[in-house]
């Protein structure tokens, strides 16, 4: 079984807080999809941030079973 474009988004007051959230989301999806019998592929999602003002720094790793997800070239202010 496959699937195609699952998204998952996180909110946050910052961004700290909304990858926090994500990196929590996408354990519980991982820990279901080892019930499920269903193999993620790391390799082929990516991470966008999302944000009204530029930031300074590094964005915080986002992984999914151990694997790190890259993060999107494309960086948008809304």
């Amino acid at each position: 079984m496959f699937t195609d474009d699952t998204k998952v988004h996180c909110v946050g007051i910052n961004r700290d807080v909304a990858v926090s959230l994500l990196n929590r989301a996408l354990t519980e999806l991982y820990e279901w999809c080892l019930i499920k019998r269903l193999t993620p592929h790391p390799k082929n999602c990516e991470a966008m941030l999302m944000t009204r003002s530029n930031f300074i720094g590094p964005i915080p790793p986002v992984s999914i079973g151990g694997s790190l997800i890259t993060w999107s070239e494309l960086k948008i202010s809304i």
